[in-house]
């Protein structure tokens, strides 16, 4: 009996654990659906001790590429000067002047992790404590980064989906 009830509460723990974590769905994707989807690329630095780190997936879809030509929370490329340096370096202008940036998705070696994106389309979500609006041109003027960056590239069919926690 005490084996069958620590199976149960290890397994209540796991199914609370999937539910709470970090997989796109829902929502957070308006117009897409990552089922059926395949993780071709994963890199995760994310320390859940300091809160700190980059999350960067690539999937593509086998059956049927997502359509985001009619969904609102999507634009379409090319993305704003500010999410561009972030992804690849480069000057990105603050309210203290000219700043330049280090691509934040990056490997051990500082190259930047996502291709150049010519067509599709990208969502940004701001997620610091302070944000008041979705607007990606104030961010080099905080302390600290949180905010998602997903991008659907039409000309490969694969979807980046992108993390950063400073």
């Amino acid at each position: 009996m005490k084996r069958f009830s620590a199976l149960l509460c290890a397994l209540t723990l796991l199914l609370a654990l999937t539910a709470c974590g970090g997989s796109a769905s829902g929502d957070a994707l308006p117009g897409i659906s990552l089922e059926g989807a395949v993780l071709e690329q994963t890199v995760d630095t994310y320390s859940a001790e300091t809160g700190k780190g980059i999350r960067f997936q690539v999937y593509s879809f086998p059956e049927a590429a997502p359509n985001l030509e009619r969904e609102k929370a999507w634009a379409a490329l090319p993305m704003d000067g500010t999410l561009i340096s972030s992804l690849y370096g480069g000057p990105i202008q603050t309210s203290g002047g000219i700043l330049c940036a280090a691509p934040l998705f990056a490997d051990g070696e500082g190259v930047p992790l996502a291709p150049v994106f010519e067509h599709g389309y990208a969502m940004f979500r701001d997620r610091h404590p302070d944000a008041k609006a979705n607007d990606p041109t104030i961010l080099f003027d905080r302390d600290k980064l949180h905010f998602d960056l997903n991008v659907f590239d039409s000309d490969s069919g694969l979807l980046y989906l992108m993390s950063i926690d400073t």
